[in-house]
């Protein structure tokens, strides 16, 4: 699988210039979709595996994840094609964007879903798997505070344990002692030894059991669930997925989107900010 990447430069003086001439020969509206002919190279390439644009702001990437989008769309008639991002805001934007991309085109309206990330989840969720009772933040301290009181003699304080299982537990979809004692626990400041891990894997296996004992699934155990769904399944919903934002998203819906796109050409393409 070939993975690609394409980084965003500001425009220089002189394009900037010759597009401010131009600018009041178009309505604004126009001008929220425009494609630079450096970005329309990155639109319409092929890809063998996974493509990512990154850039600083104001560099056009979600302008490219829209015209990429269409580009699909357009050049594969009957394709599916998902444009996903990280809130219903900014998909109300992309939807927007798209109907004065695209015109008087419904047949290229018609393949392309916009949906945010933990949207499609639920909905892929609910056809596939069946109706999930999230697991609420209250509920999860709940249950978090009831594991902890079970175990004699730690000194950890609830903030940590929500943070540590946000971050690392629940985040990595960690399901065993051996999975927790050898993750590098990335972005985590308080170095943990061997023992402590032990008495902290103690206390998020017992969350663990409480959370299915009650029925509930974290967000992040949706998308886990849904990746293996369609690692064992040939019936994936949608050809090529468009992620803009795609700094936002979380390792389970990577995992959740590479499940979807396997190894197809063209099948995954992010669009984000640097880092």
């Amino acid at each position: 699988m070939t993975t690609a990447c394409v980084h965003f430069r500001a425009t220089g003086k002189t394009t900037l210039l010759d597009v401010a001439r131009k600018a009041t020969d178009y309505p604004w509206e126009k001008w929220t979709v425009f494609l630079h002919p450096e970005q329309k190279r990155t639109v319409q390439a092929e890809f063998n595996g996974p493509a990512r644009v990154s850039g600083s702001a104001g560099t056009g990437k979600t302008v490219v994840a829209l015209h990429r989008a269409v580009f699909l769309a357009r050049d594969n008639p009957g394709a599916r094609i998902l444009l996903s991002t990280f809130s219903e805001a900014l998909a109300n934007l992309l939807r927007a964007k798209l109907r004065v991309l695209i015109g008087e085109q419904p047949r290229l309206a018609e393949q392309i879903e916009i949906y945010p990330m933990t949207a499609i989840c639920k909905r892929l969720y609910r056809l596939n798997i069946g109706l999930a009772k999230i697991a609420s933040p209250a509920q999860i301290d709940e249950l978090l505070s009831e594991a902890a009181a079970e175990i004699d003699d730690h000194a950890f304080s609830l903030k940590f344990l929500r943070a540590e299982w946000g971050q690392v537990v629940n985040a990595w979809q960690l399901d065993s002692w051996e999975a927790y004692r050898d993750v590098l626990r990335l972005g985590r400041k308080t170095r943990l030894p061997e023992s402590r891990r032990v008495v902290l894997w103690s206390i998020f296996e017992r969350l663990r059991a409480g959370i299915d004992e009650r029925g509930l699934v974290p967000y992040a155990g949706m998308f886990s669930q849904l990746a293996a769904h369609y690692r064992d399944s040939k019936g994936a919903p949608f050809d090529s997925i468009v992620v803009d934002e795609s700094q936002d998203i979380s390792i389970a819906q990577l995992r959740f989107l590479a499940a979807l796109g396997g190894a197809k050409p063209n099948a995954l393409f992010f669009a984000g900010d640097l880092g």
